[in-house]
């Protein structure tokens, strides 16, 4: 093996690097003014390339401490002096070593080389071997085990506090994901078979939920009550598809009181919206014109947007109530299961992690009503989507003017 050159340890300049010609001497660049020099030339001319454009020499895929590294520094080495070092050992070297790594007495040495990155976790939850997207992948056990080994404590005694999620043991954070996945499976609508069910619990919702719990919170306070889900709002349940041609009629409300002046929301001009409601015993979908009051307009007066006509609009209503109905329910079940789970945490920190208990009262989680499932064992395809419209103009038709006009 080669001595490291003298002036390595001393030179610490990198205006003026240590530059290697073809027959072997060791010489130092000249002052950087002097552009007519080859090697200063040259060091110039790469410095202006872009990185992504740099032609790099070709990487080694592999090499062994003892021969690519010389070992440890002494500290006080002035910066890049490793890569200069490592280079003149061996310049067809492309990577940098880690000068750290030395074989261990008696064995093989180890690989110190990082040319290439190492294989894709091919995670089994994903489907036909896909590499799910980071935070996508299915929250089991075993994905929990991985991302929380290192972030957990192997005991607790009792009467110790929990402030922060570190405090917690494996088992615990266990029981806590069966309570996210229950959480998030229970949002499926009715009738759903198991093997077209899509609502399932990922590492992203661990986390959201991991910090909710512990957001401003520890075991030495009271756990926040269980939410009550609330109606939906009217622009849940409402979809803008259109204008009014002319001022509507009064309403009996209005002609009791002796309204005289239409309302601005029911004047010509004023946008026009579609409201959907369920209807899940009978299998339909019922689309009505309202104002932005929630007051029914007819649809002889109403003219719709350009760009749709019927049958998109109905599809739109459908699509903005589901992405709705999903995000409501969602932010309720998972309040719902933080309560629990702070009510749990304060149970295993006054009786300690030796003594693991059950979650307290496993709670109730609301189911997602969505339109796209009515009468379907499927998620939604658009000929499902046809179909379900097909049927609700034939009852539309059949009962009466409460929705579209044939």
């Amino acid at each position: 093996m080669n001595d490291p050159p003298d002036d390595i340890p001393r030179g610490g300049s990198l205006d003026r690097p240590i530059l290697v010609p073809e027959d072997g001497r060791r010489t130092r660049s000249p002052a950087r003014g002097h552009r007519n020099d080859h090697y200063t030339r040259q060091r110039d001319d790469h410095r202006r390339v872009p990185p992504a454009n740099r032609q790099l020499p070709p990487r080694a895929t592999t090499s062994t401490a003892a021969s690519a590294s010389p070992g440890p520094l002494p500290p006080g080495w002035p910066h890049g002096a490793a890569e200069r070092l490592a280079a003149h050992y061996n310049p067809q070297l492309g990577g940098v070593p880690d000068l750290l790594s030395t074989p261990p007495p008696g064995g093989p040495a180890r690989s110190v080389i990082h040319s290439t990155p190492p294989p894709p976790d091919r995670s089994p939850t994903a489907p036909g071997g896909a590499v799910p997207q980071p935070g996508r992948e299915r929250l089991t056990p075993e994905v929990l085990n991985r991302m929380e080994r290192d972030n957990v404590i192997d005991r607790r005694l009792p009467g110790v506090a929990v402030f922060y999620e570190q405090d917690l043991t494996l088992p615990e954070k266990q029981e806590l994901r069966s309570l996210v996945e229950q959480a998030i499976r229970d949002m499926n609508p009715p009738n759903t078979p198991q093997e077209h069910r899509y609502f399932a619990a990922t590492a992203n919702d661990w986390k959201k939920f991991i910090e909710q719990v512990f957001d401003r919170w520890g075991s030495h306070m009271d756990a926040i009550e269980e939410p009550i889900l609330d109606k939906p709002k009217l622009r849940e349940t409402h979809t803008e598809v259109g204008t009014l041609v002319c001022d509507a009629p009064f309403t009996n409300a209005q002609k009791k009181k002796g309204t005289t002046m239409q309302q601005r929301e029911r004047r010509a001009g004023a946008p026009v919206f579609v409201h959907l409601t369920l209807d899940y015993p009978e299998e339909s979908v019922e689309f009505t014109w309202k104002d932005s009051t929630g007051t029914q307009v007819s649809n002889n007066i109403v003219r719709i947007s350009p760009d749709l006509d019927k049958t998109t609009v109905r599809a739109k209503a459908m699509s903005h109530h589901d992405s709705r109905e999903r995000e409501r329910v969602s932010s309720h079940n998972l309040q719902v299961a933080v309560a629990c789970a702070q009510r749990s945490i304060k149970v295993w920190a006054r009786e300690g992690s030796e003594a693991l208990y059950p979650l307290d009262r496993r709670p109730r989680f609301e189911q997602c009503l969505l339109a796209e499932h009515i009468g379907q064992n499927a998620y939604c395809t658009w000929e499902a989507t046809r179909e379900l419209i097909r049927r609700t103009q034939e009852r539309v038709d059949r009962y009466g003017p409460m929705g579209f006009n044939a």
